[in-house]
């Protein structure tokens, strides 16, 4: 199974009520770079990966996974 970080930073930021630059504060991150990671045009570094993760367990977020 593979994360859609596309849909799930969407989601992570929904459910949480932060803007793009909201969740870029909280994972010390650029605005433009949550944009990228939900516009598809980039995904997020291993690190931010992790941060993701982590702050998804914090939260009881589950992640949107990719169907085949």
């Amino acid at each position: 199974m593979r994360v859609d970080y596309k849909k799930t930073i969407v989601k992570i930021r929904t459910e949480l009520g932060l803007s793009q630059q909201g969740l870029a504060d909280l994972l010390d991150v650029t605005f433009q770079t949550v944009n990228r990671w939900e516009n598809g045009h980039f995904e997020p570094t291993k690190i931010a990966k992790a941060k993701l993760e982590q702050l998804m367990k914090d939260k009881d977020i589950a992640p949107i996974t990719e169907e085949k």
